[in-house]
């Protein structure tokens, strides 16, 4: 319990104090043209509450409520680059159901994130991305748990004032050997996302996301990892002017252990979230608002010992 709570502390002092750096003000929203060193410190901290189907390929199945807490921050770096990070932690209440309440099955999870970016154009950022994603199961043992630091290329580009389209590609590696140093993403592993965010208006927007990941070595030395992901998200502005957002999402995530089966993950929930240095969802888009990591390396090592 203690580890917990000095996880959740460390999360919280991060995006708190990312929310103190930036610009309240939402009498001078970010223009979405201008320079970029002209642009101030952007971000959001939010909260957010949700429910999970799982079912498994021997029959076992589970309904449980979830909960996140997740932030960013962004600012520019000269006349050019964008310097932004993010975090992200979640829980899952699998413990009272009598198919989920091993020890080695999921609990906790969280990551952190950074991005480079330079502005080739108005429209086109191009950069690069790193995260590290780390695991714990219902007995908070970390030796019995996996981790994967990832890295790659980042691309960002508006269609029209109203689409932006991002793509990340990279490759993931665990640092620590968990139960076995060839399991989860012990052996490496490739990653890939892309999606879109449609901007409807000044108060809501709504962005599809697609990912894919694949372990050499997921579980028991030779069964190979391939982990699928869709979201469906979006946020609405609860009035003009207003830096609350409504958070909303439904997602599919399939983990295919090869051998060893699969699970099927549906998941919706909505939240609440903070928005500062921009007036609505675009400006923030505009001003380089994190579009966060790849997930699904780090939800895939989460079940690494049940797939076991």
């Amino acid at each position: 319990m203690k580890s917990k709570l000095a996880t959740f502390s460390a999360l919280t002092v991060l995006l708190l104090g990312s929310a103190q750096s930036g610009d309240y003000s939402s009498k001078q929203p970010v223009n979405p043209k201008q320079p970029v060193d002209s642009r101030g410190v952007v971000g959001e901290i939010g909260l957010g509450l949700g429910w999970n189907w799982i079912d498994e390929d021997d029959g076992d199945g589970a309904s449980v409520y979830l909960s996140t807490i997740n932030g960013s921050v962004a600012f520019p770096v000269g006349n050019f680059y964008i310097f932004a990070l993010d975090a992200y932690a979640r829980y899952d209440d699998f413990s009272d159901d009598a198919d989920f309440d091993s020890n080695e099955d999921p609990e906790f999870e969280y990551s952190f994130g950074a991005h480079f970016l330079r502005d080739m154009s108005a429209d086109t950022r191009l950069g690069f991305f790193t995260a590290y994603g780390d695991t714990r199961p219902q007995d908070w043992d970390k030796d019995d748990s996996y981790d994967v630091l990832m890295g790659g290329v980042e691309y960002q580009h508006f269609v029209s004032d109203k689409l932006l389209l991002f793509t990340q590609l990279g490759y993931g590696r665990s640092l620590r050997d968990g139960e076995d140093s060839t399991e989860a993403f012990g052996e490496g592993g490739f990653i890939s996302r892309a999606g879109g965010t449609y901007f409807v208006n000044e108060q809501t927007a709504l962005t599809l996301d697609f990912e894919a990941a694949f372990a050499a070595h997921y579980v028991d030395s030779d069964d190979a990892g391939l982990f699928y992901g869709v979201t469906l998200g979006g946020e609405t502005q609860l009035s003009e002017g207003s830096p609350l957002y409504l958070t909303y999402f439904a997602r599919y995530d399939f983990i295919d252990a090869t051998d060893d089966g699969w699970i099927e993950d549906v998941q919706a929930g909505v939240g609440i979230k903070y928005l500062f240095g921009a007036g609505s969802s675009k400006e923030a888009a505009r001003a380089g608002k994190s579009i966060g990591t790849p997930r699904m390396p780090i939800r895939g090592s989460a079940w690494t010992e049940n797939r076991d």
